[in-house]
């Protein structure tokens, strides 16, 4: 089966990506950036379709799915975690506490298509 990538970007001064069509697969993995990171976890935001209404990700236990971040690293995505197929935004940090951070970003999501 095929890979895709499909790269978000958090620009310098922000904590919030643009969005990132992950519609076409399953997501198997993110990778972090190589170099650097304002220490965060992530956080989600998702859509349907890319409108301008994306709702903040939760468990049934209404807590945020949190990904850790390790610089130059891939975390394993599983079912579990709720991220499938759909739209997201990456948040550094959560939507209380978000983490601005002091360079761009990009994070690639890795789909299996």
């Amino acid at each position: 089966m095929p890979l895709t990538v499909v790269t978000v970007h958090i620009p310098r001064g922000e904590s919030l990506s643009n969005g990132a069509d992950c519609t076409e697969g399953t997501i198997i993995r993110l990778a972090a950036p190589r170099d650097a990171w304002d220490g965060a976890n992530l956080t989600f935001q998702v859509s349907t379709d890319d409108s301008p209404n994306y709702h903040e990700l939760i468990k049934g236990d209404g807590d945020e799915v949190t990904i850790p971040v390790r610089l130059n690293s891939s975390v394993v995505i599983k079912p579990a975690d709720g991220l499938g197929p759909g739209w997201y935004k990456i948040r550094s940090g959560t939507k209380e506490n978000p983490v601005e951070q002091n360079g761009d970003r990009d994070f690639s999501f890795v789909l299996l298509t």
